[in-house]
């Protein structure tokens, strides 16, 4: 009706290629991913879907096969989460295989540097986004400053999309989103 494109974050308080031990538990979740995947995306072309997910080998397992051989839907995006460089080494080398018209790091918590790793992926054009934020909650580790200043930096000048969420705090946005005076809420451009 808003005639205007909405983002979802899919499963924010969970990851939708997590496997599950318990068989019953498993199948479930295979039936409403699968649910999911070939009935409530293809019905909902107004909304680019965001999977973020820390198992990104499991996604070559549990998306439609159709997506893997060229007909990955425009309106899924996907992420993997990066705490500092050597989960981002790990990770981005896996996402950078998926043909998703946005893929996107997560660098939240921000847990570690990740700007000298980052330089190599930002270069690949297959990485057009990255959400940089601080742990929040009871025992919230502080991210350094500096470590937000390195990635927005590198993401200028690869042409990359950069949002800053939130800095470390007890809880969410507690210390705002604004780095250095400024508010980054950059978009990707999606690829066609």
């Amino acid at each position: 009706r808003a005639q205007e494109r909405r983002r979802v974050f899919v499963n924010s308080m969970a990851d939708i290629f997590e496997r599950h031990p318990d068989e019953i538990q498993d199948n479930a979740m295979n039936a409403a991913r699968r649910d999911y995947f070939e009935r409530v995306i293809p019905r909902t072309p107004w909304l680019d879907h965001l999977l973020l997910t820390k198992r990104p080998t499991n996604a070559r397992e549990m998306v439609p096969s159709a997506w893997l051989d060229g007909a990955w839907p425009r309106n899924v995006w996907l992420g993997v989460t990066a705490e500092d460089e050597e989960w981002l080494r790990i990770r981005a080398a896996i996402l950078v295989r998926y043909p998703a018209p946005v893929t996107y790091i997560s660098y939240e918590p921000a847990l570690g540097p990740l700007a000298s790793e980052l330089e190599l992926w930002a270069g690949v054009p297959m990485v057009n986004w990255v959400i940089a934020g601080g742990e929040s909650g009871a025992g919230f580790r502080v991210a350094d400053l500096q470590w937000y200043r390195d990635v927005r930096d590198v993401c200028a000048d690869r042409g990359v999309a950069f949002w800053f969420k939130q800095h470390s705090g007890l809880h969410p946005r507690s210390l705002g989103d604004r780095l250095d005076g400024r508010q980054y809420h950059e978009l990707p451009t999606v690829r066609l």
